[in-house]
């Protein structure tokens, strides 16, 4: 129907709508980097996802990163894992956020890309360089790929990771290696 021939209908041809084209600030970048492991966190200052794309050739556009994870999850406070590392690499990176009206922003430090290298792991080995194997957990990095190797014997020890992410393991296997708690908790 033509709305401009019904006298009980009123049109204007000129119509406003609120528009959202602020996007998402990025600030408080930061990371935690381990042999195989990084762990990298921003904060927005509105809600919007979280996506790093990275890669372990100096990039000269974004395109040059071959790797990308995301979190669809809407937030101000952003946290991806990357895993799978290769030890003693330099990794480049940006992350982007995009809010939920598609606003993106990408921080890639100016056009620099971020960076970071892991670092190599090493092994431990009990009772060769520690005498326990507490005393071994204890003087090892937090670095995720750091290894503990027991060699055979049997010790009277309970042992607490302290919330470390490390490998324990035996040289030769469960029926050479044994951790006897003594009865004291659990091992």
């Amino acid at each position: 129907p033509d709305t401009m021939a019904n006298p009980r209908c009123s049109y204007s041809p000129w119509a406003t709508a609120a528009m959202d084209c602020d996007p998402a600030v990025i600030s408080g970048l930061s990371s935690t980097i381990t042999a195989v492991f990084a762990a990298i966190t921003w904060d927005t200052d509105q809600p919007a996802d979280s996506r790093i794309y990275y890669g372990t050739t100096q990039p000269q556009t974004l395109e040059d990163l071959d790797m990308e994870i995301s979190n669809p999850t809407l937030k101000t406070a952003h946290a991806i894992d990357l895993t799978g590392l290769t030890q003693n690499t330099t990794y480049f990176f940006a992350v982007e956020s995009t809010d939920n009206i598609g606003n993106i922003t990408l921080d890639d430090n100016g056009g620099q890309y971020f960076q970071f290298t892991t670092p190599s792991s090493e092994t431990y080995y009990v009772p060769d360089d520690y005498p326990t194997i507490q005393a071994a957990i204890d003087a090892v990095a937090s670095n995720w790929g750091h290894e503990i190797v027991v060699r055979a014997g049997t010790y009277y020890e309970n042992i607490n990771f302290n919330g470390k992410a490390l490998i324990l393991r035996s040289e030769d296997g469960p029926e050479t290696t044994i951790i006897d708690g003594n009865t004291a908790g659990s091992v």
